[in-house]
């Protein structure tokens, strides 16, 4: 659809960020391709690009308003609401 991609919120029907989530994101990976298969599996403590990898943040930091896409790819999202960065033990 022409509605953008949030992380942490679902969209409506005029573009706009509604039912935000309560929690924390460590990392987002976002591939053309499914990469676990199975009933279960561990997420990877810091996830690394694939080859089909469109979106891979970490959330290590802000550059202003943005956050650092490390698939390669340079789309560098930009925070839209309050984040806070919070550093793993």
């Amino acid at each position: 659809n022409n509605r953008p991609l949030m992380i942490g919120a679902d969209v409506n029907n005029r573009s706009q960020p509604t039912s935000f989530f309560d929690g924390d994101i460590d990392a987002v990976r976002l591939t053309a391709a499914a990469v676990y298969t199975g009933d279960t599996f561990t997420p990877e403590r810091r996830p690394a690009a694939l080859a089909d990898t469109y979106l891979l943040l970490n959330m290590d930091g802000l550059a202003g308003p943005w956050l650092f896409d490390e698939s390669g790819r340079g789309a560098h999202p930009m925070v839209t609401d309050t984040v806070e960065l919070i550093a793993a033990d």
